[in-house]
Formats: C-alpha cells, sequence, structure tokens
C-alpha cells in the first residue's frame, strides 16, 4: 500500500505493517499510483516516477491529478487538459480533448478518462477517441472499470456512483 500526504511526504506500507519512508514530492501529493515495481506521483506542476529498488527518478514538469498504471507497464498520466502515455520516460502518445483538466483516469478494456468539467471520455488503444458524454456537475472525481469491462463506474464529485455499459 502506498500513502501520499498533503505535505508530499510517500510511505509504502507492506503486509507485515512496519512503514517505509520513501523520497517525498516537494508540494501536494495530488495523484499516486503504483504496479508492484514502482510507483508514480503527482501534484502542482511535477510528475514523478521512481522505481521502488532504487533511486533512479523520471521526472516530467506537468501538473498532475491522475495517474493509471496500464497494460503493458505503461504509465498514463492526467495532465492539465491531456493524458500522456509513458514508456519508461519518453511520451509515445497524448491523448487531446478534454476541454478542463484531466481529474480520473482507469485502463480497463479501454482507458478511460474524467475531467473536471464532468465529461467521461473512452479511448481506442491508437489514442484516437472512441466515445465521449457530459453528464456530470460539478466533475468526475473518480472511475473504474468493472472486472469484466462490461461497466464504467463514475464517481462524479459529491454524487452518487453510476455504472454505465460502453
Amino acid at each position: 500500500v502506498l500513502v501520499g500526504l498533503r505535505s508530499g511526504a510517500l510511505y509504502s506500507v507492506p503486509r507485515d505493517g512496519e512503514r517505509l519512508s520513501l523520497p517525498s514530492l516537494s508540494g501536494r501529493v495530488k495523484a499516486l499510483a503504483a504496479d508492484g515495481t514502482r510507483y508514480a506521483v503527482g501534484g502542482d506542476g511535477v510528475l514523478q516516477v521512481r522505481a521502488l529498488d532504487s533511486k533512479a527518478v523520471t521526472t516530467v514538469d506537468r501538473t498532475t491529478l491522475a495517474l493509471e498504471f496500464g497494460p503493458k507497464g505503461v504509465l498514463f498520466a492526467g495532465v492539465e487538459r491531456s493524458i500522456l502515455e509513458l514508456e519508461g520516460s519518453a511520451v509515445v502518445r497524448v491523448y487531446s480533448g478534454h476541454r478542463d483538466t484531466v481529474t480520473a483516469l482507469s485502463s480497463g478494456p479501454q482507458l478511460a478518462s474524467g475531467d473536471a468539467e464532468g465529461t467521461v471520455r473512452i479511448w481506442h488503444p491508437d489514442g484516437e477517441l472512441f466515445t465521449a458524454w457530459r453528464v456530470f456537475e460539478p466533475g468526475v472525481q473518480s472511475l473504474t472499470w468493472t472486472s469484466d469491462g462490461s461497466k464504467l463506474i463514475v464517481a462524479p464529485r459529491g454524487r452518487v456512483l453510476e455504472a454505465w455499459s460502453v
């Protein structure tokens, strides 16, 4: 389990319960993701990706509010109004089209993203838009695919969860 604090402090809490302090982010932690070998942390003006077993770090100087590790080790990062797909430290694809800040990501059968305006977008693997809809006021806080990939569960800010067949 990774825990990010508003202060920028990061901790790893393994199953045995002993807390391990990780290198901190300067500023508030706004997004956190892990894939078992590395973790990504985002905040105001920065995205950092670190290996859990080394001091190697990749830094992108962009405000990051949403992170998701996808298949084959790629990292999706919601930076401002677009999504970066990173392999290692290289940006291999940019998903564009949101009119407001990307606030949520989920990689399932397809990449799903939500923004502060309340728009949800589903993307083809090549980065092209599959579909989009705007129904959530005042914005999307979180989203995730069901385990069978048939529905997208969306958590609008301050509202009840909604399930969408895609």
